[in-house]
């Protein structure tokens, strides 16, 4: 989750201190980024690259970050794997399986 505090964790100064040619992928909450400041940052040619499947508003209504040539934007689907599935099912039988295990048919 975003800090308590609600300011990104990659804003403008955090993005001054990275390296140049950094490549960033986000995958976990849009509001983890400054999409202006990492807008910039692409601009200025600082970020090589930005790979994410979040934004604040989604789908995107500013799409200057989402149309970037050097982001790769995909809907909110970056954990959606064969696996994570396969994970998912596991957990709902478990869970379907202890509910009829606590109260039987009569």
């Amino acid at each position: 989750p975003p800090p308590p505090d609600g300011r990104p964790l990659v804003g403008r100064e955090a993005l001054d201190r990275m390296r140049a040619g950094v490549c960033i992928v986000n995958t976990a909450r849009a509001e983890l980024l400054d999409e202006p400041a990492v807008l910039a940052a692409l601009e200025a040619g600082r970020v090589a690259g930005l790979a994410t499947d979040v934004f604040v508003t989604e789908p995107p209504t500013q799409r200057q970050l989402a149309n970037h040539p050097r982001v790769i934007a995909t809907p909110h689907i970056g954990g959606f794997t064969g696996e994570s599935v396969s994970r998912a099912m596991d957990v709902a039988v478990d869970n379907l399986l202890a509910v009829l295990a606590e109260n039987p048919a009569r």
